[in-house]
Formats: structure tokens, sequence, C-alpha cells
């Protein structure tokens, strides 16, 4: 398994598009947010932003799953490309 950097802008995800809460609280619990742009958010919710601990699939196939604070990837996390290269640490 090779670790890699990513780049800034592949870290970007906006929570302002248009989406259905599938199942569960996604204003403030936990619940699964399915985005129009195809991915699909699982995890703890607070004022209907991602918090706390979930994991995102991205529609191109790629993946986050750690710490998340108002709607951002902070913390610790594992984000994985689609290609099976994965990064593992901290999140800004």
């Amino acid at each position: 398994m090779r670790k890699v950097l990513f780049a800034a802008f592949c870290l970007c995800i906006s929570f302002n598009l248009t989406a259905q809460c599938l199942e569960g609280d996604c204003q403030n619990g936990r619940g699964t947010l399915q985005l129009e742009n195809g991915s699909k958010y699982v995890g703890d919710f607070k004022k209907g932003l991602p918090n706390g601990r979930g994991t995102i699939y991205l529609a191109n196939g790629n993946r986050y799953n750690g710490d998340w604070a108002a709607g951002v990837r902070e913390g610790m996390g594992v984000y994985t490309l689609v290609s099976g290269d994965v990064y593992t640490g901290a999140f800004k």
C-alpha cells in the first residue's frame, strides 16, 4: 500500500449542494445524506453539517473516513483513492 499526499484542492467538499437525507437524522444526529453530485455521506451531523465521525463516498470512487468539524474534514482520517492509494493522518 502506497501513501500519497493530496493537494488541498482534492480535499474540498461542498455541502451547499442540493442533498437528500436518506435515513436517520441529518440535522443533529446520525444519518445518511445523498448529495446531488452522486456523493454520499454517512455519519454524524450537527446543524445540518457533517460533524463528529463519518464517511463520504465520493462520486468518483474515492472515500474519506474520519473526523469532521462543521462540514470540513478536520482531525484524523483516512482518504482512499479508487486506485488504492491511501493517505492516513491529520486533516485541516
